[in-house]
C-alpha cells in the first residue's frame, strides 16, 4: 500500500520536476538571446573610423554582417519561445522585435559602409580602365596620322 501512494505521489509530481527543468531551460535560453540583442560589439567594432577602408575589410564587414544577421535573428526566434511562457506574451514579443530591430539597423548600417568601399573601388577601377582605353585609341590615331 505505502509503495502505490509514493508511485501515486512520483507520478503525480513528476510533471511539475519536468516543467522546472523546462523552466531553467527556457531561462538559460532567453539569457543567451538577450545576450545576443543587447550585444553591440559588431556595430563597435566595425563603426569605427578607418575600420572599413579597403575592399578586403569591407567583403569581411559584410560577411561578418551576415553572421550578425542570423545570430540575432535566432536570438528572436528563442526570446519569441520564452514570451510565450510568459504572462504579457505580446508585451514581451514587441520588446524582444524592437531589440531585434535596433540591431538589424546597426548592422544595414555597417553593411551599407561597406557597400559603398566596394561601390567606389569598382567606379574607380571602371574609370581607370576607360581612361586607359582612351589613351590606347588616342596612340593608335596618332600612329596612324
Amino acid at each position: 500500500m505505502k509503495t502505490r501512494l509514493l508511485t501515486l505521489f512520483v507520478a503525480m509530481m513528476m510533471p511539475l520536476v519536468c516543467q522546472a527543468g523546462e523552466s531553467s531551460q527556457l531561462e538559460l535560453m532567453r539569457d543567451k538571446a538577450q545576450y545576443v540583442l543587447d550585444d553591440h560589439g559588431f556595430y563597435e567594432t566595425w563603426s569605427k573610423a578607418g575600420a572599413i577602408d579597403t575592399v578586403e575589410e569591407a567583403k569581411r564587414a559584410q560577411s561578418d554582417a551576415k553572421l550578425e544577421t542570423q545570430r540575432v535573428d535566432e536570438a528572436f526566434g528563442q526570446m519569441k519561445s520564452w514570451c510565450n511562457s510568459r504572462f504579457f506574451v505580446n508585451a514581451c514579443i514587441d520588446e524582444a522585435r524592437e531589440l531585434q530591430h535596433q540591431r538589424k539597423r546597426e548592422i544595414r548600417e555597417i553593411h551599407l559602409k561597406a557597400d559603398d568601399v566596394i561601390r567606389t573601388d569598382r567606379t574607380l577601377r571602371n574609370q581607370n580602365r576607360q581612361k586607359a582605353r582612351e589613351e590606347a585609341q588616342r596612340a593608335t590615331c596618332r600612329r596612324e596620322s
